[in-house]
C-alpha cells in the first residue's frame, strides 16, 4: 500500500505536465493586443472607383458606392457629387455581367478625410460549371484539383434554370489580390481584426440549394507550409465577413461544407492597425492618385490610392515587417518591377511619410497660382488636370490662390487641359505641356479668355497691323497650327485677296524661346532667312488644343531677291486651329 501513494502522486504529476491533444475545432485564443472597432466617423467625399477588368481598365458593369449609382467617365466611376460615407467602411459593389463572365464582387475600404478619394477594384472573371439537369448526386471539378460535390436532391428543380453556375478562386499570393479580396478586416466580439486569408472562393449558383455542398479548396503552393490544420471560414454578408465554422486541412486542400453561394474566405485573425501614408515629392508637393501597395514578404496585404492631398490609408496586420511600393498601374507590373520600391520595414501605426524624388523620370509635377476675375486669389477651390488624349483626371486643391501636385506616370511628355474653379464657377481650359523631371509652372484664372486676335509687325521700322476676333471671324485669318512638335503660323489680312501678313514655321512648341525658322513668308512673298543674324521665336502662351490661343513674338532678318537684308519684328495673338 505504501508504494501506491508515490505511484499515484507521480501519475498525477505526469498528467499535469503533459499537454492535452489539440482540438482542431477550437480556434486559438485571440491575441491580447487587439484593435478596437473605430467609432462611426462620417466624412463627405467624392469617391472615384477604378475598375480593372483582367488587367485592363474598362466599363464592364454597374458600380455602386455605398448604394449610390455611379457614372462611368474618364476611366473611373464616380457619383460626381460628395457622399456622406463612413471613414472606415466605404462599400464598393460591382454587379455581375454574365456576358463578360464577370462575377459579383465588392470591396470595403477606409477613406482619408479628403474631399476626394480614389479606390481600385479588380473585376473577377468566373469559370462556368456544367449545368445540372437532374436531382442526382454529382461533382464539379475545380482548378488545382479542387472539387465541389453535392448529394441527391441538393438543388430544387435545377433543370428549369437556364443559366450555368460559375466560380472563381482568389490566390492570396497573386498580384492584385489586395484589390480583389473584398475586405481585410473582421469585427469579432467588439474588436476589429486583420483577416489573413489563405484563399477566397466565389460561387455564383443559380439554383435554390436544399442541402449542403462539400468544397475541397486547393491551398496555394506558397501558403501550404504555413496553412493551419484547422481554419475559420467566413462568408461575406452585408459588407462584412461573418464566421461560418471551420475548415479542415487535408493534404493540400481545405474541406468545408457550404450552404450557399457567395464569397467565402479561409482566414485567421491577427492584430490589425490603420496606417496613413503621406506621399510627397522631394520638393514638398503631394503625389495624388498614386497606387500604393503594401506587402508582407512577397504577398500583398493591402493597397490604396492617394487622395487629393497625397495621403492614403490602409488596414494592415500589426507586428510584421511590411514594405510598400508605388506602382505605375496594375497592368504595368507585367512589364517589370514598380518604379518606386520603398525599403521599409515599418511595423507601427504611426503615419508613414514617403518621399519620391522630384527628379525621377516617373514624376510629373505642376504648380502655380489660381486667381479670380478680379485678380485676387481663389481662397478655396480645385484645379482639374485632364491628361490628353486618355482623359485621365487629377484634382488638386487650391488654397489662398496656390496649388500644386505631382503624378506618377510613364509619359515623359503629356498635354494636359487644366482649369481652376472656386468650387462654383469653373474657369476656361488652359492647355499645358507637362514634362517629367522638370518644374512645370502653370498660372490659371477663372476668367474666360479674351477672343481678340492680332498680328503687329514691322519691316525696317515700317509698321503693319492685322486684327481679328475668334468669336466673330471676319475676312482676316490669324491662326497657329500644331503638328508633331512643330508650329506653323499663318496670318493674312484677307483670306481671299491677302495683301499683308506673315507665314513662318518653327520646330518649337510650348512656351519658351526657339532659335530656328524653317520657313518665312512676308506679305505673301517667300524669303530666305539670314541665319547669320538674330532669329528667334518666343511663345509666352501656347494652348495645344484646338480653340486655344498662342501668344508670342518673332525677330528675324531676311534677304530679298537683290540680297538686301531686312529686319522683321512681330508680336501676335493667334487662334490654335490644329
Amino acid at each position: 500500500m505504501k508504494l501506491l501513494y508515490p505511484l499515484a502522486i507521480i501519475s498525477l504529476l505526469i498528467m499535469a505536465c503533459s499537454k492535452p491533444k489539440p482540438n482542431n475545432d477550437i480556434p486559438d485564443e485571440p491575441p491580447v493586443d487587439h484593435n478596437p472597432i473605430p467609432p462611426a466617423t462620417p466624412v463627405s467625399a467624392i469617391v472615384t472607383v477604378y475598375a480593372e477588368m483582367n488587367g485592363q481598365y474598362g466599363d464592364p458593369m454597374s458600380v455602386k458606392i455605398n448604394g449610390a449609382v455611379t457614372d462611368y467617365a474618364f476611366s473611373g466611376y464616380s457619383t460626381n457629387t460628395a457622399l456622406s460615407v463612413e471613414k472606415y467602411d466605404c462599400n464598393i459593389d460591382l454587379t455581375p455581367d454574365p456576358y463578360l463572365g464577370l462575377l459579383a464582387t465588392a470591396r470595403n475600404v477606409p477613406l482619408t478625410g479628403s474631399s476626394r478619394n480614389n479606390v481600385d477594384v479588380n473585376n473577377v472573371r468566373g469559370t462556368y460549371l456544367d449545368r445540372v439537369f437532374t436531382t442526382d448526386a454529382g461533382e464539379w471539378a475545380l482548378a488545382g484539383d479542387g472539387k465541389l460535390t453535392f448529394g441527391a436532391n441538393t438543388f430544387e428543380e435545377p433543370g428549369i434554370v437556364a443559366s450555368s453556375p460559375a466560380y472563381a478562386m482568389l490566390d492570396p499570393t497573386a498580384t492584385a489580390f489586395s484589390i480583389t479580396n473584398p475586405s481585410f478586416k473582421a469585427d469579432v466580439d467588439g474588436h476589429r481584426w486583420y483577416l489573413r486569408s489563405f484563399g477566397v472562393f466565389l460561387l455564383d449558383i443559380p439554383y435554390k440549394i436544399l442541402a449542403k455542398l462539400t468544397l475541397q479548396y486547393p491551398i496555394a503552393a506558397g501558403l501550404r507550409s504555413t496553412a493551419p490544420d484547422s481554419i475559420a471560414t467566413w462568408l461575406y454578408l452585408n459588407n462584412q465577413w461573418v464566421q461560418q465554422g471551420y475548415a479542415k486541412k487535408t493534404g493540400n486542400f481545405y474541406t468545408k461544407e457550404i450552404h450557399q453561394g457567395g464569397i467565402w474566405s479561409f482566414g485567421e485573425l491577427v492584430d490589425g492597425m490603420y496606417k496613413t501614408f503621406k506621399v510627397r515629392t522631394s520638393n514638398g508637393l503631394p503625389v495624388v492618385n498614386a497606387i500604393l501597395r503594401v506587402k508582407s514578404g512577397d504577398n500583398e496585404v493591402a493597397s490604396a490610392r492617394t487622395d487629393a492631398e497625397g495621403n492614403a490609408i490602409c488596414f494592415l496586420p500589426a507586428h510584421e515587417n511590411l514594405t510598400a511600393d508605388i506602382l505605375l498601374g496594375w497592368r504595368s507590373l507585367s512589364d517589370g518591377p514598380p518604379p518606386f520600391v520603398l525599403r521599409g520595414p515599418f511595423n507601427s501605426s504611426m503615419d508613414e511619410e514617403i518621399i519620391l524624388p522630384a527628379s525621377s523620370p516617373y514624376i510629373t509635377s505642376v504648380k502655380g497660382t489660381a486667381i479670380n476675375c478680379g485678380g485676387g486669389p481663389i481662397q478655396s477651390g480645385t484645379v482639374t488636370a485632364i491628361c490628353q488624349p486618355l482623359n485621365s483626371r487629377w484634382y488638386l486643391p487650391v488654397t489662398n490662390g496656390q496649388y500644386g501636385g505631382a503624378y506618377v506616370t510613364g509619359d515623359v511628355r503629356a498635354i494636359f487641359l487644366m482649369n481652376a474653379s472656386n468650387d462654383a464657377v469653373p474657369g476656361p481650359d488652359t492647355a499645358a505641356l507637362l514634362i517629367t523631371n522638370e518644374e512645370n509652372i502653370v498660372h490659371l484664372t477663372t476668367c474666360k479668355s479674351a477672343t481678340n486676335l492680332f498680328l503687329k509687325y514691322s519691316i525696317d521700322d515700317v509698321e503693319y497691323n492685322i486684327t481679328g476676333d475668334a468669336a466673330t471671324p471676319g475676312n482676316s485669318f490669324l491662326a497657329s497650327y500644331y503638328w508633331k512638335g512643330t508650329t506653323d503660323v499663318s496670318c493674312q489680312d484677307d483670306q481671299t485677296h491677302p495683301t499683308m501678313g506673315l507665314d513662318f514655321s518653327t520646330s518649337g512648341s510650348g512656351t519658351g524661346t526657339f532659335l530656328n525658322l524653317t520657313e518665312l513668308s512676308v506679305n505673301n512673298v517667300l524669303y530666305e532667312v539670314d541665319y547669320n543674324r538674330t532669329f528667334k521665336v518666343t511663345f509666352t502662351r501656347y494652348d495645344m488644343m484646338i480653340g486655344g490661343y498662342v501668344e508670342g513674338s518673332l525677330e528675324a532678318y531676311y534677304k530679298d531677291k537683290t540680297n538686301v537684308v531686312h529686319h522683321l519684328v512681330a508680336s501676335f495673338r493667334l487662334k490654335q486651329v490644329v
